[in-house]
C-alpha cells in the first residue's frame, strides 16, 4: 500500500468507502504502512463524509440497520485512526446553503487541490468516479493528474473499471 500510496500527496477517502466491508482491512494495512510513506503525504476524510456518517449511526430506521452498523463501524475505526498521530484530516470548505452532501464537496475539494497536488481518490461511487476523472480532461484548468481507485472486499485498493457514461443532451 505504500508503494501506490508514495505516488500521491493527498489521499481523500468518499463515504461510501468508508462504510464498504472491506474498509477495517484497508485501514489496518494502512496504519501498519505508515512509517513506509513519503514525507508529507495527506489523508483526507471530508466533513461532509464524517456528517454523513454521524447521520447514519443516528438513524434508528430498521430498514438502515446495516447503513448504520458499517457508519458506526467507521466512526470507531476514524477515532482510533485520529487518536494514531493525527493521520486523518478532516479538510474544512467552504459550505453552500443546503449543500451538504460529500459528492459536490469531493469534487470542489479535487478541483482545488489537484492544481497542485497529485490526487488519490477512493471511492466506490461509479457516478462520482466518472465525474471525477473528467477532471483530468478539463481545457480550462490544467493540474496534475487525478486518479480513482476503490477497495475491495479484501481491503486492497484497485482501479475502477468506468463503462462511458452518457453524456447528456445540450438543450
Amino acid at each position: 500500500l505504500a508503494k501506490v500510496l508514495s505516488a500521491y500527496d493527498r489521499v481523500i477517502i468518499d463515504t461510501c468507502s468508508l462504510m464498504d466491508e472491506g474498509f477495517p482491512k484497508f485501514m489496518d494495512t494502512l496504519v501498519g504502512s505508515k512509517r513506509y510513506w513519503k514525507k508529507g503525504l495527506q489523508i483526507i476524510i471530508p466533513k461532509e463524509c464524517i456528517e454523513e456518517l454521524k447521520k447514519h449511526a443516528n438513524n434508528n430506521d430498521w430498514h438502515n440497520m446495516e447503513a448504520r452498523i458499517d457508519a458506526i463501524r467507521a466512526l470507531n475505526i476514524l477515532k482510533s485512526a485520529k487518536l494514531w498521530h493525527h493521520v486523518i484530516t478532516s479538510y474544512p470548505r467552504q459550505q453552500t446553503k443546503g449543500q451538504n452532501f460529500a459528492d459536490p464537496a469531493i469534487l470542489a475539494t479535487a478541483t482545488v487541490l489537484r492544481i497542485h497536488s497529485r490526487l488519490l481518490i477512493i471511492t466506490q461511487d461509479k457516478k462520482l468516479a466518472a465525474d471525477l476523472t473528467s477532471l483530468n480532461n478539463l481545457g480550462s484548468q490544467s493540474g496534475r493528474f487525478l486518479a480513482v481507485m476503490r477497495i475491495n472486499s479484501g481491503g486492497s485498493l484497485e482501479g475502477m473499471l468506468l463503462k462511458q457514461l452518457p453524456k447528456p443532451p445540450i438543450a
